[in-house]
């Protein structure tokens, strides 16, 4: 299993708070930036423990490509759920990675959950993400 990178600068978001049944941590754009991934993602937790397992970690592309598809422990039920977690908040984490925002300023209004949300609910959010960007930018 691979192990979540100690100086990875991440939001470490749990279960509990996000509706899923694994915890995630998303990208401020460290592993992207500084090690110089072909692609943004997202870290979870291979397994559906509390604690937090540092060593039981995998990650998804914002294309909902696992990164490496022959580390197990998940239902594919759950990899679904963060598909769609992922698919959701696309926009946001994009925008976190590229750093033109912080994760805490918009943690409050991701879409949570794993069930797939309406364009409208979507469009919301990157609205708000929006709105944020530009009141960084002044």
């Amino acid at each position: 299993m691979k192990r979540l990178h100690p100086d990875f600068e991440t939001r470490m978001m749990w279960k509990g708070r996000t509706g899923l049944p694994m915890n995630v941590a998303i990208d401020d754009g460290y592993a992207y930036d500084i090690q110089q991934l072909a692609f943004k993602q997202i870290a979870f937790q291979m397994d559906t423990d509390d604690r937090g397992n540092m060593d039981n970690w995998n990650a998804m592309g914002l294309d909902g490509t696992l990164c490496d598809p022959d580390i197990g422990g998940l239902e594919e039920s759950d990899l679904t759920q963060l598909r769609n977690f992922v698919r959701n908040n696309r926009y946001v984490l994009e925008r976190i990675a590229e750093n033109d925002l912080y994760s805490d300023q918009i943690a409050n209004d991701l879409i949570l959950g794993g069930e797939a949300a309406s364009g409208e609910a979507v469009a919301g959010l990157n609205r708000k993400v929006d709105d944020v960007i530009s009141r960084n930018e002044r």
